[in-house]
């Protein structure tokens, strides 16, 4: 069984994730949103973090799913303030 966790949002909903990759040599991560209130089904994450020198890096997340419909338009906005919100804790971690 691939390893999983439980991430409560800021809004108090719950996410299950499990790890579907995880792979050091190309710094890229990818997992499956088992459980959510999403309208969406067949939720795959993709974060991957390339090395720019100088101590910068460039992350790109991404996902793949599908969506209701009648729920299209509101998704993208969900999605983007989660992305921002999860972005940002990052930097913070590690610029400390």
């Amino acid at each position: 069984m691939e390893p999983g966790r439980v991430c409560i949002m800021q809004d108090g909903g719950m996410l299950k994730e499990r790890v579907i990759l995880r792979d050091p040599a190309t710094r890229t991560f990818s997992y499956a949103i088992d459980e959510h209130e999403m309208p969406a089904k067949n939720v795959v994450g993709t974060i991957r973090i390339d090395d720019l020198g100088n101590g910068n890096s460039f992350v790109s997340w991404s996902a793949n799913l599908v969506l209701e419909p009648e729920s299209a338009g509101q998704f993208g906005p969900m999605v983007q303030g989660m992305y921002q919100t999860g972005l940002a804790s990052l930097e913070a971690y590690h610029n400390k």
